[in-house]
């Protein structure tokens, strides 16, 4: 099985690329919404979440988006302790996700993930990482469609633009700055 990671910067069709392969069959982890249900799902993680953040960071289905969200756009150290609370156990996630897949004996299989720099062990277990970008008016429209505020969407294209460059053996660089059609000829392309 072939294991490919989906990247890129906010805005920039991540998803739209994931809901795409998924409709074509393929097996794709969301690690966004994957960390989401660890969030409401795993004890271990709230615990933690509760005693670095506070109760208050919980929810009776998860946690507080909105609290988090502004306290880690606005301080990189609290940013950086909620991703090393995380990540592990997203990393096993996706361990498992790869293990259940192989044994189905797909021929690939996806996960969809912002930041996969952040994620070593599991960058390099990947053959594969698809860049999705696009320009950067594109991606702030984009947001600003989601509801975000014109500065908020701003100042989060602004954070990433700080994540270093990432380092992969193969890396396939995908435009998503056309339409939507045209973004799936070029995805036929790949598969």
């Amino acid at each position: 099985m072939k294991r490919i990671g989906i990247t890129g910067s906010i805005g920039a069709g991540k998803s739209t690329v994931g809901e795409w392969l998924r409709e074509q069959g393929f097996a794709v982890l969301d690690c966004d919404a994957e960390v989401h249900r660890l969030y409401a799902s795993n004890e271990s993680l709230r615990g933690e979440l509760a005693k670095k953040f506070g109760k208050s960071v919980l929810t009776a289905d998860g946690v507080s988006r909105e609290y988090l969200a502004d306290i880690i756009f606005k301080d990189s150290e609290k940013r950086s302790l909620l991703e090393s609370i995380v990540y592990p156990y997203l990393e096993k996630s996706i361990e498992n996700f790869f293990a259940t897949s192989a044994s189905a004996n797909d021929s690939r299989a996806f996960i969809e993930a912002a930041l996969l720099f952040k994620v070593p062990d599991t960058l390099a277990k990947l053959e594969e990482v698809w860049n999705v970008d696009a320009s950067e008016d594109v991606r702030l429209e984009r947001l600003v469609k989601r509801g975000l505020n014109r500065e908020d969407a701003k100042r989060r294209i602004e954070l990433q633009k700080q994540n270093p460059a990432l380092k992969h053996s193969r890396i396939v660089n995908i435009d998503n700055s056309r339409t939507e059609a045209e973004l799936q000829e070029t995805l036929r392309t790949f598969l």
